[in-house]
């Protein structure tokens, strides 16, 4: 069974958009692709954002590995050591978090829309209720709740103020974008996925 783990990244304020992007695509994404253990590895790169921005979230990252001691492992290689010291190079904060993925609906495509939701803003069983109500809504085609179970920072960086309880990830049309930001309790950001591993 894989395990997943999920980094919410701030960029450099001195950076703009494209070159935050192009060193996370490039020179960041090429040293994390050699995790040991790696299953998969997501780049989530956010286009814009319905409604207010709570976050400043720049990208999402998603990695599954193998199991618990493939990430533990991968966490402590040589590649962990040289993926924390590039971060400043693009990063002005990063919000690192272990889930628990549940997919309510299978996703046909990747994901093109990514929701945090704060803890405090609902309960667990009222999250299980909302992604419900969500993945039924017309123009969804597809919807996983990334339960957080842990949440750390790096030493040196920022981290979001509040801490989510989820990450929901979800493939919808463009034009059901307005009715899920009416339905909202996070911040909802329209992202591209690039498929590493």
């Amino acid at each position: 069974m894989t395990v997943k783990r999920m980094t919410l990244l701030e960029r450099r304020g001195d950076l703009s958009f494209a070159d935050f992007d192009s060193h996370w695509a490039g020179p960041h994404g090429r040293l994390a692709k050699g995790f040991p253990g790696l299953a998969r590895y997501h780049q989530n790169p956010v286009q814009s954002c319905v409604g207010p921005d709570r976050h400043g979230i720049a990208g999402i990252v998603e990695l599954w590995f193998e199991d618990v001691a493939a990430m533990t492992e991968a966490l402590a290689s040589p590649v962990a050591d040289a993926l924390i010291e590039d971060e400043p190079n693009f990063l002005s904060g990063i919000t690192i978090l272990a889930v628990e993925e549940e997919v309510v609906t299978p996703t046909p495509m990747p994901p093109n829309l990514m929701i945090v939701i704060d803890e405090g803003t609902m309960s667990p069983d009222g999250l299980a209720s909302w992604g419900r109500d969500i993945a039924a809504m017309s123009g969804v085609e597809g919807l996983t709740l990334n339960h957080v179970t842990a949440v750390s920072k790096r030493q040196g960086l920022g981290a979001l103020a509040t801490r989510p309880l989820a990450v929901v990830s979800l493939v919808a049309a463009p034009a059901t974008c307005e009715a899920l930001a009416q339905r909202l309790t996070g911040t909802l950001y329209v992202t591209a996925q690039r498929r590493i591993v």
